[in-house]
Parts: structure tokens; sequence; C-alpha cells
């Protein structure tokens, strides 16, 4: 298998990274792909895939684009962006996992879209993937607020994962720009990553690449692959994360000096209950003495 840090892959490999996989995907209207996304599902086996731009309306119930073996939440563009189709987010994650989308938090104005999603996993803090998407309209400054006013509040209790997935429409390769540097100070003040660092989306009207769609962590330690993978049905690449899995928690072996207490401590509880029992046979036996003088006294 070649290094896949940073570089492009097929469908097919992403089956064979070791950990949990997380990826996004602009899909430019879901429901006419599905088929397709069915069969790189299959093969890429991704334990999480959150999709922008997913164009999916009341008309279409979640039963046409739903996947075995996942748990499926959606977030639609309302009609409060002041546009009637376009848009829309989707996130799927394994069944096996404990998943909860956070509707509460659901954004939708003109400037960004975004959806929260919880995965509780084992031995480790909460996890929480946000999905989003910018039009390429949308006032930048708007949605860097929206993005930060969600992080915060996430972590407003206790620390938690933070994995912010989506298409920006923010190409982070011009980063002398003001809109891309107000982007840029947002993550950095944040404490947050972007993983991507290669082309992921091909404009075929300019013939210009840019990396538009960003892969953002709190914790960029966790990820030691990532990087994007090209689909045919789409001008966008998916991009992804393998996360490392958490090892259950070791139990530590006791020292010597552990076991030699232990004992010691169970030696001297069974002495003192053997002793409790003995002071306790002594009284009744006082008890009784005292009883049998006093008859004997009366009757004698």
């Amino acid at each position: 298998m070649t290094n896949l840090v940073d570089n492009c892959c097929t469908v097919e490999a992403l089956s064979r990274l070791k950990g949990i996989t997380v990826a996004h995907w602009n899909s430019r209207s879901l429901y006419p792909k599905f088929d397709e996304v069915t069969v790189w599902m299959d093969e890429s086996d991704l334990e999480c895939l959150v999709i922008s731009e997913s164009w999916l309306t009341q008309d279409i119930p979640s039963d046409f684009v739903h996947l075995d073996g996942y748990n499926m939440f959606r977030h639609d563009r309302d009609a409060s962006t002041g546009k009637s189709r376009g848009g829309g987010l989707v996130c799927y994650v394994k069944s096996r996992f404990n998943s909860l989308h956070l509707e509460n938090m659901n954004v939708c104005t003109a400037n960004v879209e975004m959806m929260v999603v919880k995965i509780k996993l084992t031995n480790t803090r909460d996890w929480y993937i946000i999905g989003v998407y910018r039009p390429p309209n949308g006032n930048v400054k708007h949605f860097c607020d929206a993005v930060e006013e969600c992080v915060n509040n996430l972590r407003v209790k206790t620390p938690v994962e933070i994995t912010l997935v989506g298409d920006m429409n923010i190409n982070v390769e011009k980063s002398r720009e003001k809109p891309v540097k107000m982007y840029l100070d947002l993550l950095k003040r944040l404490g947050l990553t972007n993983l991507i660092k290669t082309y992921t989306h091909f404009n075929s009207h300019t013939l210009n690449n840019s990396i538009i769609d960003h892969f953002v962590t709190s914790d960029p330690e966790l990820y030691q692959v990532h990087g994007t993978c090209p689909v045919s049905c789409s001008d966008h690449f998916i991009i992804y994360g393998c996360r490392k899995k958490n090892k259950a928690k070791a139990q530590k072996k006791p020292s010597m000096l552990e076991l030699t207490l232990n004992l010691m401590l169970r030696n001297f509880w069974l002495m003192l209950i053997e002793l409790t029992g003995i002071l306790y046979l002594l009284v009744v036996i006082l008890i009784l003495h005292g009883k049998c003088s006093r008859f004997y006294s009366c009757n004698y």
C-alpha cells in the first residue's frame, strides 16, 4: 500500500486504513448519484461520511438515500437562506457507533449551513463531527462567527474533540487574501488544524485547482493518515482522515509491595473478626455465669 498521507488514493484503498475513517464529499445533488455512492461506500467501508450540497428536499424521503449499516442524519436547506434549491448536509455514521444528531445546533443561513453529530467512543472525550457548507457568495465574517460560536458552545462544559469537515469555498492557498486570512486566524484562535494540503476541487470553466474542502481537527496528532480521493461523479474530491482507535485501558498489574500490603490487610481483618467472635463469646459466658450465681444464691 502506498503512502496515503496528503496523497491522492483510490476508494478501495480507504478500506485498508487501520482506524476510524471520517470523510467529506460535496455531491452537488446526492439522490441521482446515490447508486454510485452506494458502490464506493461498500468498497471504502468508511466509518463516517459527511456530504455537503446534498440538494435534498422534503420531497425526497430519507429511505431513498439510506445506506445499510449506517445511521443517517440530514439537514436540508430551508427557505431562510433565500434560495429555493441546492445546499443541504447529510451525515452517515456506522450503526455500531453511539451517534446523535444535535438538531438544536443546526444552522441554515445565506452564509453558512452547519450540522453537528455527536459520537460517543469508549475511554475518551465526547467527539463532535461538524458538517459545514459555505455558499460561494456567503459572507466570510458571518461564516467565521457562526463556526466560532458553534465550537465554543461545544466546549463550554468539558474538553471535547472537534472534527470540522466541509466545503468552505475558501481556497487556503491564497493565504494573503483578507477573507482567507480571516478564516485561518479563526482556526488558529480555536486551536484547530486543517489537514488537507492538496487540491480538492477542479473548476472545469477556469481550469483551476483549489483547496476549498477542508478537514479540520482539534487533535491532529490522532490522524496519521489523511488526504484526497477522486470520484468520477463530482468535480470535488473526497477528503478523508483516519483517526486512531482508542485502546482499551489495560488493567495495572499490582506490584509486589501492593500484593504484600493487601495480604497483610486481609489477614488483619480476619484476625479482627476472630477476636470479635472470641470477645462476644466471653461476654455471653460472663452473662450466663452472673445469672447462674444469682440463681444459686437465691435458692441455697
